[in-house]
């Protein structure tokens, strides 16, 4: 009888487990699907709980994340100084502030969007009631206050 080193019997599990998955792909999907409807309450305070860690319930830094995000994903985001996006940071917490104030939905707007090329950059924002930028949608524009 030969015998197996670690590294060998991890491989030889690998492809068997490989095979099986392939082999059992609709029974895969039902066992995890189950799998997710069982820990559902789990998962979501889990979520819940690590959001409230992260943001601490702070909408201006979840909607400056998410911005972010959108920029990174279609690489548009520069790389920027501590103090940049500080700046950008109070673009933010200015739209909030301006809802408060107003009553009604304000949002930071790239001039150029992101879809069309613009950058996530301070040059390229602007604070502008929600209502314009929906109907602005992902169209180029000029300065709302211009």
């Amino acid at each position: 009888m030969i015998k197996l080193t670690e590294e060998e019997k991890r491989e030889k599990n690998r492809v068997r487990c490989a095979k099986w998955q392939k082999e059992n792909r609709k029974k895969l999907h039902e066992i995890q699907a189950k799998s997710r409807l069982k820990n559902l309450d789990k998962n979501r305070a889990y979520n819940k709980a690590y959001s409230k860690k992260r943001y601490d319930n702070n909408p201006v830094a979840e909607k400056v994340r998410a911005a972010e995000y959108r920029a990174k994903r279609i690489k548009a985001t520069p790389t920027l100084t501590k103090k940049e996006k500080k700046e950008i940071v109070g673009l933010y917490k200015i739209a909030q502030d301006a809802t408060k104030l107003f009553g009604y939905g304000w949002e930071v707007d790239h001039i150029v969007p992101l879809a069309k090329g613009g950058l996530h950059n301070l040059a390229n924002l602007q604070v502008v009631p929600a209502k314009w930028n929906r109907i602005k949608s992902a169209s180029n524009s000029d300065l709302y206050w211009g």
